[in-house]
């Protein structure tokens, strides 16, 4: 429950004792987190053990245990350099989390939060070619949803073409189709339609 309370930002009677305890407990979320990356396939080195080089994947392996989104947001404050690292395959923290969307409804401030630490992440390719866009537009987020998180961090994002299609974001989301394709689309196109009139001319 003191840890609960710290989490909240909630001030306890005996400092010295919520210190420790909250010591204890990041050591532990770190634990946790460096032990499952280090089972994924993406780890560039399972047998590696210096700390300060696994503690650069911690986010990782917090996206990759499902961790609560209060584990994620502690752990980005107490190590922003973490956004900073792609795995084996070349993903950031931000294509995780995009693909994985854990916070549905509270999602949009992981990635407000990831994109601060790390700006360039918003226009970073994958070793599949994808940036994050291209997975959230493929992954149908909408708007308000964290796309806008991703495109008002960075608009040059808007010009990246799809490496399966050829597409701008833009063309590359009204031609999945549905109602939630069509707002989007026009989202992208007004945030920054200079872009798309370019790239229809190149």
């Amino acid at each position: 429950m003191q840890i609960a309370n710290i989490l909240r930002g909630k001030e306890s009677q005996d400092e010295l004792v919520s210190g420790k305890l909250f010591t204890r407990f990041a050591r532990k979320v770190n634990f946790l987190a460096i032990e499952r990356f280090k089972l994924s396939s993406a780890c560039p080195n399972p047998l590696e053990t210096r700390e300060d080089v696994l503690l650069k994947y911690l986010l990782h392996g917090l996206l990759d245990l499902k961790a609560p989104l209060n584990a994620l947001l502690m752990t980005l404050k107490l190590h922003p350099e973490a956004a900073a690292y792609p795995d084996k395959e070349g993903n950031f923290p931000i294509h995780h989390a995009v693909r994985r969307r854990p916070f549905r409804v509270k999602y949009t401030k992981l990635l407000r939060e990831l994109l601060q630490a790390y700006p360039e992440a918003a226009v970073m390719r994958n070793g599949a070619g994808d940036a994050p866009i291209h997975i959230a537009i493929r992954e149908r987020m909408a708007w308000d949803d964290g796309l806008s998180e991703i495109v008002e961090n960075n608009c040059d994002s808007l010009g990246l073409p799809d490496r399966q299609t050829g597409l701008c974001p833009v063309l590359l989301c009204a031609s999945l189709g549905g109602n939630v394709a069509v707002n989007t689309a026009f989202c992208l196109l007004t945030a920054k339609p200079d872009i798309f009139v370019n790239s229809c001319m190149s």
